[in-house]
């Protein structure tokens, strides 16, 4: 009897390991998950570098002055002809002056036949000459700066045409204070030749006084092209080089 029962506690026993087996192998099993979403993948970076512009334009002053108003500044936007700075003038007006009372005074001398004394003349006419001479250096540089803008697609025809007339006026100017001196010498005898003297004179500072008045025309400086300032190497109040760009253009019309 006894053999009985434990037969079939030992199949109960059997069959509870059979079906704990059969629940742990059919038991799903238990994980952790990551919702996808739709979504944007950006890589962000730095670089350091240069931006040259296409095309850039220096602007240069007129001559060498002071500026007395300076109206734009670096990375600006200017327009093509809009001012720019303006120069002191009034080195050039007091020269112009000097010019025309030289002018009155000739030419009460002429009306009189009245001539100053030998060396005094020739002191007065030697220092226009090297006036004169100066004036056609500078010129004389100022075309060859121009030629190599032209050359180089960045100046105009027309601004190389004025460089090369304002050459012309230099030359023609130095040529007759020279014969203006020559007529100094001669003049120690002005019973021949006086009315040539004084027309010398006269023409050669009247020559003179148009180059300055040309010069002074060009106190204000105005845009050659549209663009961004860039480069601006002056301030108001200080002295400018015409042969030393003042600042440059990078240039949006090309």
């Amino acid at each position: 009897m006894k053999t009985k029962w434990k037969l079939i506690f030992g199949i109960f026993i059997v069959i509870a390991i059979a079906g704990a087996y059969w629940f742990q192998t059919n038991q799903g099993i238990t994980v952790n998950y990551l919702e996808v979403r739709p979504g944007y993948i950006a890589t962000t970076f730095k670089e350091e570098g240069t931006v040259i512009p296409k095309m850039q334009q220096p602007v240069y002053a007129g001559y060498n002055g002071r500026i007395v108003s300076l109206r734009t500044e670096d990375g600006k936007f200017v327009s093509k002809g809009q001012v720019l700075a303006v120069l002191d003038s009034q080195e050039l007006d007091f020269q112009l002056r000097q010019l025309q009372a030289q002018l009155i005074s000739i030419r009460g001398e002429e009306a009189r036949s009245y001539q100053e004394p030998f060396q005094a003349s020739i002191r007065s006419q030697e220092l226009l000459v090297q006036q004169a001479q100066q004036n056609l250096d500078e010129s004389e540089a100022n075309l060859t700066r121009i030629e190599s803008l032209l050359n180089a697609g960045i100046a105009t025809k027309k601004e190389f045409d004025d460089a090369k007339s304002m050459l012309d006026r230099a030359k023609n100017n130095l040529e007759l204070q020279q014969t203006t001196l020559a007529l100094v010498f001669e003049a120690h005898s002005p019973v021949e030749g006086t009315e040539e003297f004084f027309a010398g004179r006269i023409a050669a500072i009247e020559a003179q006084v148009k180059l300055l008045q040309f010069q002074k025309n060009q106190h204000t400086i105005i845009a050659p092209a549209s663009g961004i300032v860039s480069n601006l190497v002056v301030k108001e109040g200080e002295y400018v080089n015409a042969q030393i760009p003042m600042m440059n253009i990078f240039n949006q019309e090309n």
